[in-house]
């Protein structure tokens, strides 16, 4: 458990003394019982910031806090140490990205990143760093080489171009991680924490939502120059046009309707929809008389309700939109603005305007104009590897940025629901969003419960104790702190009783040696209140986490269980310097700040170490083969025979793709579309019956309410109930059964695809060697040459099929869910569209939509738009894989041209060939002692993970020695530590 930390007052710091109910959480309420404490105890379960104060210097955590530095390790332990001797002596900060540039450290911070390790991962073993070193440096040397021997060979001057690119091991797609919760659950807080400089994102406990725009954190942009960047991307024209439409809209359905009926849930949420426009109105135009004042904007948008100024108002305010946004790009020109700065502060009120809704620009804020907001960190260790996006509230009112934020996420990896924990597992908001995205993300979906340190009194004690709780660990810290705060009332007696005594000089020295031991006493009380409750922040974690296990466990139905961290990013805060410690102070780890980050780097660990080994097994040993190849080259007569043999594996990579995209699209055809086309009419008499239903059950108002809303009375991110939905179950029953078998057929097809295509280039090699005109040839290394172009083909289907199951899994959430993108959806939207009228008349619409038949039934619409969509992702997707096989296929076509040597030699060759070969020679071998090593570094990663898993062990007799033998070192650890004690 951590000690507790005493800070002084520092100028300019925000205070944590009032918690967000008003109440003050350095005192303690005397009428509250303790439940293992006497009432002597009772009033000392928070100790007073005046006791606290008196904590000495050596129970802080030392050192100063770097943000942005982590240095490799060798795999040892990451635990953290609570006590401040304990902590490991801060080093000089090892800048691993090699490019030097680190920042100053905050002098205020207790604690810092810095202090921690990379997980037990290959990917940031410490040799890793001085092997990409030695194969940069291998590249740079050939280099060196050819541009000190130049010569006219075209080969040469096609590889020497191309060869720059090896300079760089290529860094893998950054992870997208999606942070989603509702207003104030402290995603922007967590998302400072977790990248280690505070402030970085806008995080407010105000009265209203901080993010109100789509916001990515990532690592530098390749051209920037300071410390923080940002690139903005606004709205579109249509997308303006259609913001200020559904603005006005929501305005209008605030102000003006009936609402007779509604509950006041419903009524609250007209409100804010009325709120929100006016805001949003305001906001754009204040430089226009209209919106001058609140007063005058609701005069004008008065006009809205009135016959057929409604058409002309919007119109009014698309236009004014249209200007703005001319502006914009006008004042940005072709490219897009880049704002950089290297203060915080500075670059706050560059941004301010993009992303702070209260923020006024020249009387202007465009904030509502802006799609999303990219911010680079250059230097971030957490965002080198990991994109971390901090979304708007999944209860905005404004309908486009729900929209903008769904669209993001199709592009994320991972997804974090963030919920306070005091609520998290009856959380509707995490059920919702776990039944929404569970099999999206499934693997990389994570339950964030932030402000653990909440309410943490002696009635959580009494709950947690109710519940079952194991509470042994609290227990033992309350007797300490009991027998610590005796200790200090005795020693409080002795002193008052000396104090009556005579005044001589023995009194005067005992007395000043009872005032050191009430000193002592003293700190030691302190250290034993900040464990107790320490003790009882772990204690509800482990109490709520595994609450939401059992919810978790209900929910995803693969058993894949998300993770769950419990985190307080107030106490991390305040190790960081920029709040006061309260009533008692987490320790680092018991923030669980370090295990989210150290999961963060866990996540990006794979995509480095994949990176490195591409670009071993492809890219560098065609490098080098290639190069041996043209030192090697000979003069071989009809050589165009040959070449027709080494280019045969490019008709079949054609062929075989082509099969690949017909097999896949007509088992999607028979497998989905044609089930839903043929059950279309069945899925609109079901729709039609139960849309009579709900007639019949809902207040005419509430039915009003949801056709104006396309059928989904609350935001389209967490519908409380969507009508769309409803109807659509018979339809999404069909795609739940096949999709399972649709990603099964397709795996295999790109499998198949790459056994055929990897078998004809094998076919190739081996007709080669068999041909007596390639006798005098190099074949060896066109051997291992073409190894390394075959696992680029693998690559290439590999990333093939990762980014067409991103595209599948998206699809799938367009087919089954409401949502603006939804195929349903946007089927049903015509029938919406026309509900302005009386509930009765609007019904009608809908009923007569959902009866259509043939081709104009929305459900016949929404099997047509699923299998258009998955057609063309397919295409897409085959295409972009086409140009990268073709890529490989021509280039092993070129080396093997560039081996055939001309009838008549080159003079100019021979002294680059001369110097290539004795170099090559070197590099081979300096080559193979890189593979080797990287090969050692997976070995002792995977057989640490083997061991921890469990995985590694293969029957009961393996499991039995594994027992025997951690029982043996278990006696001898506890041997030694005995004949330490002795």
């Amino acid at each position: 458990m951590a000690t507790s930390l005493s800070f002084q007052d520092i100028p300019g710091k925000r205070k944590r003394g009032i918690d967000e109910d008003g109440g003050d959480r350095s005192q303690y309420s005397a009428n509250e019982s303790s439940v293992f404490l006497s009432s002597a105890d009772e009033s000392s379960f928070f100790l007073s910031d005046q006791d606290h104060d008196e904590t000495d210097a050596d129970d802080n955590f030392d050192g100063d806090g770097d943000e942005d530095d982590l240095t490799y390790n060798n795999g040892e332990s990451t635990d953290i140490k609570t006590e401040s001797e304990d902590l490991p002596e801060e080093a000089p900060a090892v800048d691993a990205s090699g490019d030097g540039n680190n920042f100053e450290p905050d002098p205020d911070a207790k604690y810092s990143k810095r202090r921690e390790q990379y997980p037990k991962a290959a990917a940031y073993d410490g040799a890793i760093p001085k092997l990409k070193e030695t194969l940069i440096g291998i590249v740079q040397e050939t280099l060196g080489i050819i541009g000190a021997n130049p010569c006219d060979t075209a080969y040469l001057a096609k590889w020497n171009a191309k060869a720059p690119d090896l300079l760089h091991i290529p860094k893998p797609q950054p992870v997208k991680i999606a942070l989603l919760g509702d207003s104030g659950a402290g995603k922007s807080s967590l998302l400072n924490s977790v990248v280690d400089i505070p402030d970085l994102a806008r995080a407010l406990g105000s009265c209203e939502s901080c993010t109100c725009v789509a916001t990515e954190y990532r690592s530098s942009f390749p051209e920037q120059k300071k410390r923080f960047a940002a690139r903005v991307v606004y709205f579109d024209n249509d997308a303006s046009a259609k913001l200020m439409y559904e603005l006005a809209d929501g305005y209008v359905s605030a102000k003006f309707e009936e609402k007779e009926g509604l509950d006041a849930e419903s009524l609250q949420q007209y409100q804010r929809c009325g709120e929100t426009a006016l805001k949003t109105f305001r906001a754009l135009f204040c430089k226009h008389k209209e919106f001058a004042s609140d007063e005058a904007a609701e005069k004008y948008l008065r006009r809205l309700a009135v016959g057929n100024n409604r058409t002309r108002v919007v119109m009014q305010l698309q236009q004014w939109c249209t200007e703005i946004l001319k502006e914009i790009r006008k004042a940005q020109g072709n490219q897009a603005q880049c704002w950089e700065a290297d203060e915080k502060n500075a670059f706050a009120k560059l941004m301010d305007p993009m992303l702070n809704s209260n923020h006024k620009c020249d009387g202007v804020s465009i904030w509502p104009l802006v799609k999303h907001v990219t911010i680079a960190v250059k230097d971030s260790r957490v965002l080198e590897n990991v994109t971390i996006a901090d979304l708007p509230g999944i209860s905005d009112t404004d309908v486009l940025k729900v929209n903008s934020t769904l669209d993001y996420m199709r592009t994320c990896q991972a997804v974090w629901i963030v919920a306070p924990i005091n609520r998290i597992v009856t959380s509707t908001t995490v059920d919702t969003l776990l039944r929404k995205y569970e099999e999206r993300y499934r693997g990389k979906i994570n339950i964030i419960a932030t402000r653990c340190d909440d309410d943490v009194n002696s009635s959580l004690a009494l709950h947690l104790k109710d519940k079952g709780v194991n509470l042994s660990s609290y227990q033992e810290c309350c007797r300490l702190f009991k027998e610590a705060s005796e200790q200090v009332s005795a020693t409080n007696r002795i002193i008052s009783s000396r104090m009556r005594a005579l005044n001589t000089a023995a009194r005067a020295e005992k007395v000043g040696m009872l005032k050191a031991r009430l000193k002592v006493q003293r700190r030691a009380m302190k250290k034993a209140a900040n464990k107790r409750l320490c003790a009882l922040v772990e204690g509800r974690n482990q109490w709520v986490t595994n609450g939401i296990n059992e919810v978790l466990t209900r929910l995803c139905p693969e058993k894949v269980i998300p993770k769950v961290f419990c985190v307080s990013n107030m106490h991390y805060l305040t190790l960081k310097g920029l709040e006061e410690s309260g009533s008692f102070q987490l320790s680092p780890e018991g923030t669980g700040i370090p295990a989210l980050r150290r999961y963060v780097y866990e996540l990006a660990a794979p995509g480095l170490l994949q990176a490195m080994e591409d670009y071993i097994e492809h890219h560098f040993t065609v490098f080098l083969k290639s190069l041996g190849l043209w030192v090697h080259s000979r003069y071989v007569p009809n050589a165009d025979k040959l070449l027709a043999i080494v280019e045969k594996p490019q008709a079949r990579m054609h062929v075989e793709s082509a099969n690949y995209r017909e097999s896949f699209k007509l088992f999607t055809k028979d497998l989905i579309t044609e089930p839903l086309l043929a059950q279309a009419s069945e899925h609109s008499a079901g729709a039609a019956g139960l849309l009579e239903l709900k007639r019949k059950d809902r207040h005419p108002a509430t039915l009003k309410a949801f056709m104006r809303r396309g059928g989904n009375h609350k935001t389209k991110a967490c519908p409380r109930e969507s009508w769309n939905e409803h109807f659509l179950v018979g339809a999404v029953h069909i795609v739940d059964k096949g999709w399972k078998k649709v990603n099964k057929h397709q795996q295999l097809l790109v499998d198949g695809s790459e056994e055929a295509i990897v078998k004809a280039v094998k076919s190739m090699l081996a007709t080669i060697k068999k041909d007596k005109r390639a006798a005098p040839l190099e074949l060896k290394s066109f051997d291992q040459l073409i190894k390394g172009q075959i696992v680029g083909i693998k690559n290439v289907l590999r990333d093939h099929q990762k980014d067409l199951k991103q595209d599948l899994a998206n699809i799938k959430l367009d087919a089954t869910q409401d949502r603006h993108s939804g195929f349903f959806t946007q089927a049903m939207h015509p029938a919406y569209e026309k509900c302005n009228g009386t509930t009765l008349r609007c019904l009608g619409y809908l009923n007569t939509h959902l009866k259509l038949t043939s081709y104009l039934s929305p459900f016949s619409q929404n099997a047509t738009l699923l299998a258009s969509a998955i057609n063309g992702h397919t295409d897409k997707q085959c295409e972009r894989a086409e140009t990268k096989l073709q890529s490989i296929l021509v280039d092993i076509y070129e080396h093997f041209d560039g081996m055939i040597a001309e009838e008549m030699a080159d003079p100019s060759e021979a002294p680059v060939r001369k110097a290539l070969k004795k170099h090559l020679k070197t590099a081979g071998e300096t080559f193979a002692e890189v593979e080797e090593e990287l090969q050692k570094i997976k070995a002792k990663y995977e057989k640490v993970s083997e061991v921890e898993s469990g995985t590694g062990i293969k029957d009961k007799q393996s499991k039995i020695k594994l027992k025997l033998n951690a029982k043996k070192t278990k006696v001898g650890n506890d041997g030694e530590k005995a004949n330490a004690l002795a």
